[in-house]
C-alpha cells in the first residue's frame, strides 16, 4: 500500500507488517518513524556535528526577513558578527563594540541568552538594537550552503548570516 501527498509518504512493505511514516518538515528534518536504536544515536552525532559547525566560523549578519515586504539590513559601512564559541557563549561584535552573551543549541534548537552589557557607543545604533532584539527571539537554527539561518519565535521572521 501507498499513499503519497505533497507532505508526508505512508508505505506498507507487505500485508501484516507494520507500517512507517516518512517525513520532512519545510526545515529540512528528515527521517522515519518508529525509529530504530541506532537511528537515536545517528541524531546525537548529527547534532555534535551541527554544534561545530555553528561554531567553526564567524558569522557577518546580511539581513532580517519579517515578511514579503518587510525586511532590514545593516547599513553600508556597517557590519555586525556573530561568533559562537564551544563554551556555550557568543559575541556579537558591531563597528561600535562587542555585545556578550550564552547560548544553548540542541540540534537546531537555539536559545540566546544576552547579558546587559552596552557600551556606551552603540545606544544610538538603532539597526543593532533591532539585531539584538531579533536575536534574543531565535529558536531554530540551521546552515545551508555556507549561510545560517536562523528563524524567530512565532515564525516572526529569519535572519540570514554568512560564514567568514
Amino acid at each position: 500500500m501507498r499513499l503519497l501527498d505533497s507532505h508526508s509518504e505512508i508505505e506498507r512493505d507487505a500485508e501484516g507488517t507494520p507500517f512507517k511514516i516518512k517525513y520532512t518538515w519545510t526545515q529540512k528534518v528528515s527521517g522515519t518513524w518508529p525509529q530504530k536504536g541506532s537511528s537515536i544515536g545517528d541524531i546525537a552525532k548529527n547534532a555534535k556535528v551541527r554544534v561545530g559547525q555553528l561554531t567553526a566560523k564567524t558569522w557577518e549578519w546580511t539581513s532580517t526577513q519579517y515578511d514579503a515586504e518587510r525586511a532590514v539590513q545593516p547599513g553600508k559601512g556597517t557590519n555586525y558578527t556573530l561568533a559562537f564559541l564551544d563554551n556555550g557563549k557568543f559575541l556579537v561584535t558591531a563597528n561600535c563594540g562587542v555585545w556578550k552573551g550564552k547560548y544553548t543549541f540542541g540540534g537546531r534548537s537555539l536559545a540566546i541568552d544576552m547579558s546587559s552589557n552596552w557600551l556606551s557607543g552603540c545606544r544610538k545604533d538603532e539597526v543593532l538594537r533591532v539585531f539584538l532584539d531579533d536575536l534574543a527571539r531565535a529558536r531554530t537554527a540551521f546552515i545551508e550552503d555556507d549561510r545560517l539561518q536562523v528563524t524567530l519565535a512565532g515564525s516572526e521572521g529569519i535572519m540570514y548570516f554568512e560564514g567568514e
